[in-house]
């Protein structure tokens, strides 16, 4: 292999690399957007009670 192909190979494990990270990112985002959307529909249930007496 030459100079040039090593560095394409190179460059794109390092894209491969920077795609997955990017992508495990986002899953992690994602289920904390789920889980604060969790909490806080758990949190409205009842607010429309009255157990005033």
């Amino acid at each position: 292999m030459d100079v040039a192909a090593i560095a394409l190979q190179q460059a794109g494990s390092q894209t491969n690399t920077a795609l997955s990270m990017l992508k495990r990112t986002a899953q992690a985002e994602q289920s904390l957007v789920n889980v604060i959307a969790q909490s806080v529909s758990n949190g409205r249930r009842g607010q429309n009670l009255d157990i005033t007496v």
